[in-house]
């Protein structure tokens, strides 16, 4: 090939791999409805979601896949046409129709939608919130490993757990990790009690991380401790509601967790920084903010917060507003003040970096065979 027809084509990769920058890794999003008498939303708002979304991001993840069936389609549709990637949740509760009814949509959208789908999560915290049983968890993680192996569909499968599982409680948590293809990890910092920045809490001690920085740390923790890669598939910061956290279990005390955007912008900045280091994939949760929850799946929980808010002792029945306040966008899909951060993945770095090099090289040799001539 000529030198000038190399450079071209290299420039194109370059200017490509550049363009790729400034999205985040990937989002968590549930485009679930407000009604009463339906939890699916219209396939208008839900298209008008996902590009908010794409706008973002270039992966997502969905929590459950068979409820809205015809939004599921549309999503995956639109993560083909914009060619993004799907981490697909299949919910699993103690509902056993339920899950048959997820089993059997997983092994419909696999088989029709495997360009797409970068992972099969079976299950949300299935242990830890759902309290199911271990071994019907590893019962349809191997009925779903099964059938793609079988179908030569190469999607791998795992199931979402938080850290302190993995951690503390090792033989579920090896049980897991040796049904799983990587391990899907949840952090919430906040929950945990963390000052987003260190430099913010003045009782900070000389060990302290922030926040963001603390999820990748966490990461690697696990990585090490099972052998096995680390995906982040859920973490984010709130930006309105109570303050944590004042003993809770696996959290700081002190009242350090305060939501706010400010706090969100941060922390995004640390975690994408973290990442960016290390190659880690992850998920930031949310897109948009959960107030389907209100009516769906109200929080119930006030342990360790603020009394105010949703947590106010003088509701009849007080529940946390936090948990309804973790998105970038409102649920009228408007920005909030939180700045989204721009740096690339390690990955795509290395990307850059290696295809300036060539172009160096190739500059390098054509100034060569010109002096040659000369």
């Amino acid at each position: 090939m000529h030198v000038k027809s190399m450079l071209l084509v290299l420039c194109v990769l370059l200017a490509s791999a550049a363009g790729s920058q400034g999205k985040l890794h990937g989002l968590t999003h549930s485009p679930l409805s407000m009604n009463h008498l339906d939890l699916c939303i219209d396939k208008n708002t839900l298209l008008a979601n996902m590009e908010l979304v794409a706008q973002y991001s270039k992966n997502f993840r969905v929590y459950s896949i068979a409820t809205c069936q015809e939004n599921t389609k549309a999503v995956l549709d639109f993560a083909r046409e914009r060619k993004m990637g799907v981490m697909l949740g299949v919910w699993i509760s103690k509902d056993v129709a339920l899950n048959k009814a997820e089993m059997k949509a997983m092994r419909k959208y696999t088989r029709l939608y495997k360009d797409v789908i970068e992972a099969v999560i079976v299950g949300n915290e299935p242990i830890f919130v759902i309290k199911l049983d271990v071994d019907d968890l590893l019962g349809y993680m191997k009925s779903a490993k099964t059938f793609l192996t079988k179908r030569k569909i190469n999607i791998p499968v795992t199931t979402a757990e938080v850290w302190p599982l993995f951690q503390f409680n090792t033989t579920v948590g090896q049980a897991l990790v040796d049904h799983s293809d990587f391990i899907c990890m949840q952090i919430q910092p906040y929950w945990e009690g963390f000052s987003v920045r260190c430099a913010d809490d003045p009782d900070a001690e000389d060990d302290c991380v922030d926040a963001g920085t603390h999820v990748e740390l966490k990461a690697q923790e696990i990585e090490d401790l099972y052998n096995k890669e680390v995906v982040i598939c859920e973490t984010g910061w709130p930006t309105f509601g109570e303050t944590c956290c004042e003993g809770r279990e696996f959290s700081k005390d002190g009242f350090k967790a305060v939501p706010s955007e400010k706090g969100a912008t941060e922390f995004l900045e640390d975690l994408v920084a973290a990442t960016s280091k290390s190659g880690r994939p992850y998920y930031y949760h949310e897109a948009i903010d959960a107030d389907w929850k209100r009516i769906w799946a109200p929080c119930t929980e006030c342990t360790g917060l603020t009394p105010d808010f949703g947590c106010s002792p003088s509701r009849p029945n007080p529940g946390c507003e936090v948990d309804y306040h973790f998105g970038l966008f409102t649920n009228e899909k408007v920005l909030k003040n939180i700045t989204i951060p721009t740096a690339p993945t390690a990955k795509e770095q290395l990307t850059k970096d290696e295809i300036q090099k060539a172009v160096t090289s190739i500059v390098e040799t054509a100034k060569r065979k010109a002096e040659t001539r000369g």
